[in-house]
């Protein structure tokens, strides 16, 4: 009877025990299933509790109905196990603008600097690129990151220096009369520029050297300054001699001029006060630039200023013939 009852005892305490231990487990158990809760913050702005079952972070973003682009940043990670942390923070990717190299590129970022954003962009920069804002600038939504392209580079350029003109007075030569003693010849310089470049385009240009490669050498012109000498004494091929031209016609048609010949209108000839008669010479209409080439066959004009008198046939040729009177250089080209 004793031997029963201990057997009694002891089957109850070990029951009590097997009873005490399933009912700590399954507190145990359920309270690690029971929900935890987490506070999601979306931009800083919005926060909001949830419970939840999962532990790794997307799940829990998930769980919540907080929808998230690959853009987004998300801390902790949003493959990482949720551990201590009660805190999830999602920052959105907003749109942003980067103009380089003559293009517009679209992004999505969240915030970060625009140094940040030009690294993840894959952007290289120069040494004297300029970007706006600057790198250590935090981007903002809608914001458009320029970048401007800097080069330097040397340039040289050749400079062409005009020759001066040099004239001396001759009292030996008639008047009007010029000759060319020296053709004169323009001059070389060779310029060396650092040229700052913006986007392909000209920025500033500053002068490093100058080296003359030629100096120039002045042209020399004798003009008459004596009386006029009717004779050829003096004269020569390639005289020129610099005035106005007058010009004659129907009052003198059929009239026997200085030479003896009978005067033509219509003819290419012209009076002259010295060049021998049958000397051809070019007369160039300083206004219009058109020349022609007569014979001289008479004398005059006679009036100061005035170096010779055209036919009306080499007038109209030269386009004075409204103008009466006009500036002209006038060339010896052969002498009889």
């Amino acid at each position: 009877m004793l031997t029963l009852t201990r057997h009694k005892a002891k089957a109850f305490f070990r029951g009590k025990k097997t009873l005490v231990v399933t009912f700590v487990f399954l507190v145990l158990l359920g309270f690690c299933c029971l929900p935890r809760k987490v506070i999601i913050l979306v931009d800083g702005e919005k926060i909001e509790r949830y419970a939840y079952r999962g532990t790794r972070v997307e799940q829990i973003i998930e769980e919540a109905g907080v929808a998230l682009r690959e853009e987004d940043r998300v801390v902790p990670g949003r493959h990482e196990e949720l551990a201590g942390e009660r805190v999830i923070e999602v920052e959105r990717a907003f749109p942003l603008y980067i103009d380089v190299d003559g293009k517009r590129l679209a992004y999505l970022s969240p915030p970060s600097t625009v140094g940040t954003l030009l690294e993840q962009a894959g952007i290289q920069l120069g040494p004297l690129d300029l970007v706006e804002p600057a790198k250590d600038s935090m981007v903002a939504p809608e914001q458009v990151v320029l970048i401007r392209r800097m080069t330097t580079t040397r340039e040289t350029e050749a400079v062409i220096i005009p020759f001066r003109e040099e004239v001396i007075w001759d009292r030996n030569l008639p008047l009007n009369t010029v000759r060319i003693k020296n053709e004169g010849a323009a001059g070389l310089m060779e310029k060396l520029y650092r040229v700052v470049a913006v986007d392909g385009k000209e920025k500033s240009r500053e002068l490093l050297a100058v080296n003359w490669i030629k100096k120039s050498e002045a042209r020399v012109i004798v003009k008459g300054k004596g009386l006029y000498a009717l004779s050829r004494s003096g004269v020569r091929s390639g005289d020129e001699y610099l005035g106005r031209a007058s010009w004659y016609g129907a009052g003198f048609q059929g009239l026997k001029t200085a030479s003896g010949e009978i005067f033509d209108l219509e003819a290419m000839t012209a009076a002259h006060p010295f060049l021998p008669f049958n000397t051809l010479v070019s007369v160039k209409n300083l206004k219009n630039g058109r020349e022609v080439i007569v014979r001289i066959n008479d004398r005059g004009p006679f009036t100061p200023g005035r170096i010779i008198d055209l036919s009306r046939a080499a007038a109209e040729t030269l386009g004075m013939i409204r103008a009466g009177v006009v500036e002209v250089r006038v060339k010896v080209l052969k002498l009889p």
